[in-house]
């Protein structure tokens, strides 16, 4: 049984929600840019994403409490669905099996007592702000929020309150036990600046359609003096359908792109992700996700500066801001490179994801040698070359004597890749997944012609090819995630450029031909080779990825047919570009996020922001042939 206080909150802030739900019907619209408000008619001003609060008071009142109810929190998301699946089984949307490391991982979710939800944190944190929970406590239980501490909720203790420093900008990951706990409510609260009886207080949204309730509370008896219910939002932007694949169509996509791309910043100063970027957007959650993946960052940092060096093109952002912004990005990555030599991965990059219940605080934990050293090859050394910046070859060379180290621990078929935070004991992964390890050592000896580069890459280069299938048997290649594929063809056509003398292009090309096999009537391809396009739904992180290797090998080989299918690629991106009414979407690729070993639930559909940058650099490889040039 809630007590009083709180009963009597929570049912205010139940009406406002229904209010806003219902439509707000009959309900007087005041203040501008069509925001429909409650009869109580709380005084504020709108500019944009800012509201300003202006209301007056009783002089008797000597505290006021703002309370920010989300409308993205109307249906708090579960996200620990990978329980639902049993190791090996194939997931509904994708038909995609998981492979045994994760399977076991999933094993232990099913048996855990506890579950993952998503608190949308969607306006800007200021300090001395509160998150509340309201829970319906059945027995004694644990709770964190972000991987923090564990804190105990029983019956006597229905609500809680959390500082600004432990929640973070979009989504916020609260792993629950036991299962039989639930949220209530969820609101963000903040003390509301009192003058000559006037209360006032201002609240910054991040997104330009946010949608909820502003509400003013008498901090001493818990009366609600004044509410106020945001409706509606910005009108959505439209876009001509366009049939053709034009220049024109084209720069119009890439500038969506770009706009999207920038708006994935993580603006939250007191996040360890500050500065980095979101790796998903959950459409239905209406959240970001993900900031804590910095190896991720590299495709964007790349793009950017690409874009900001692109001949007459208007992407509505200068040439200056868009490099900016890819060392603001390349800057937040390097926080995260593990520089302590007592550390078994010290050189490489860490990261926080992948929200499980069963494991630490609800987070997977650990580093990531491959990605670390692909984030060198597509991030800090285009970032070196663009701005001199030593730090970033330093890094980049940390990266590369990590790899070092362990270069000897290669099997056939296997490389070590990844420590978890607190294990001295190394995760595997197959030598086409670590491919992209190639792309690093190809950009630092390409720069720097040390011949310790050369040969790290030749290494690498020569234990990919041993572990390439027969000719007589491609089997392996049917099993592999098509972006795999594209990684192990990234890496060669780089080394092509460095030794053209060599078969490396060939050798991409017997990848790229295979591919091209399985390519969809639409222009997508299956996140997998093995069974088919009908078999398993489209990837639309691995057909990005192609579009813009195909007009690589465009460019390499003058075969025109790799032009067609890189075009046909970028087409079917482009329709699965959003300019729908959810404006935190526009610009970015609409489709499928449920992928396993990610922080995105199994059946959502959101962009993710990889594709974006894999599409991105496309639309720049196809704008800079003579073809679309004009």
């Amino acid at each position: 049984m809630l007590c009083g206080r709180f009963m009597k909150a929570a049912l205010t802030l139940l009406c406002v929600q229904s209010v806003v739900l219902s439509g707000a019907a009959g309900v007087p619209e005041w203040a501008g840019g069509g925001v429909a408000v409650e009869t109580s008619q709380l005084g504020f001003s709108r500019m944009g994403r800012s509201f300003l609060i202006e209301h007056p008071v009783s002089a008797d009142i000597e505290e006021v409490e703002v309370r920010i109810v989300s409308r993205a929190n109307d249906t708090i998301a579960e996200y620990d669905e990978v329980a639902l699946y049993e190791w090996g089984a194939r997931a509904p949307h994708s038909g995609m099996a998981f492979d045994a490391q994760r399977g076991m991982k999933h094993q232990l979710d099913a048996g855990s007592q506890r579950k993952v939800q998503v608190l949308v944190v969607d306006v800007a944190i200021v300090e001395g702000m509160e998150a509340v929970l309201a829970f319906d406590v059945e027995e004694p239980g644990g709770y964190c929020i972000n991987g923090d501490r564990w804190r105990i909720v029983d019956p006597n203790q229905i609500e809680a309150r959390i500082p600004a420093s432990e929640i973070e900008h979009w989504g916020n990951a609260l792993v629950l036990n036991p299962q039989s706990n639930s949220i209530q409510s969820f609101y963000l609260a903040g003390n509301a600046r009192i003058k000559d009886s006037k209360a006032s207080y201002r609240v910054e949204t991040l997104r330009d359609d946010w949608r909820g309730s502003l509400s003013l509370y008498d901090a001493s008896t818990d009366e609600l003096i004044a509410s106020a219910l945001i409706s509606r939002g910005s009108a959505a932007a439209r876009v001509p359908a366009e049939t053709s694949l034009t220049r024109e169509a084209m720069v119009r996509s890439l500038v969506g792109a770009t706009e999207y791309l920038l708006g994935c910043k993580n603006l939250d100063a007191t996040s360890p992700s500050y500065g980095g970027y979101y790796s998903y957007y959950d459409l239905s959650a209406k959240t970001r996700l993900g900031s804590g993946r910095p190896c991720a960052w590299g495709g964007a940092v790349s793009f950017l500066i690409e874009a900001s060096r692109l001949p007459g093109v208007e992407l509505g952002v200068s040439r200056v801001e868009l490099k900016a912004a890819a060392v603001d990005l390349g800057m937040a990555s390097l926080r995260h490179q593990i520089r302590d030599p007592e550390h078994p991965a010290c050189g490489i990059v860490s990261r926080k994801a992948n929200w499980h219940a069963s494991r630490d605080n609800g987070f997977d934990t650990g580093k990531a040698l491959a990605d670390s050293m692909h984030l060198v090859g597509v991030g800090w050394m285009p970032l070196f070359q663009a701005t001199a910046n030593e730090g970033f070859l330093e890094a980049s060379e940390r990266v590369v004597e990590a790899s070092a180290a362990l270069s000897a621990w290669h099997s056939k078929e296997k490389a070590f890749q990844g420590v978890a935070q607190r294990e001295t004991s190394w995760d595997e992964a197959s030598i086409l997944a670590s491919s992209n390890k190639i792309v690093g050592l190809a950009e630092l000896y390409s720069e720097t012609g040390q011949g310790g580069y050369k040969e790290g890459l030749e290494r690498e280069l020569e234990v990919l090819l041993d572990a390439f299938p027969s000719e007589d048997d491609p089997a392996p290649w049917m099993r592999t995630s098509v972006e795999t594929l594209g990684n192990c063809v990234d890496g060669l056509l780089r080394a092509h450029s460095l030794f053209p003398e060599r078969d490396y292009l060939q050798r991409s090309v017997r990848v790229a031909e295979l591919v091209l096999a399985f390519q969809a009537a639409d222009g997508a391809w299956p996140e997998r080779l093995e069974g088919g396009n009908g078999a398993v739904a489209a990837e639309d992180r691995a057909t990005a990825m192609w579009a813009y290797l195909f007009m690589k090998l465009y460019k390499a080989t003058g075969d025109r047919r790799y032009l067609d299918t890189g075009s046909k690629a970028i087409e079917r991106c482009r329709g699965q570009q959003n300019y729908g009414e959810d404006a935190v979407a526009r610009g970015g690729i609409v489709g499928p996020l449920g992928k396993p070993g990610t922080d995105s639930r199994h059946d959502a559909i959101g962009v993710d922001t990889e594709t974006v940058s894999y599409y991105g650099k496309a639309l720049l490889e196809a704008l800079s042939l003579d073809e679309w040039r004009h």
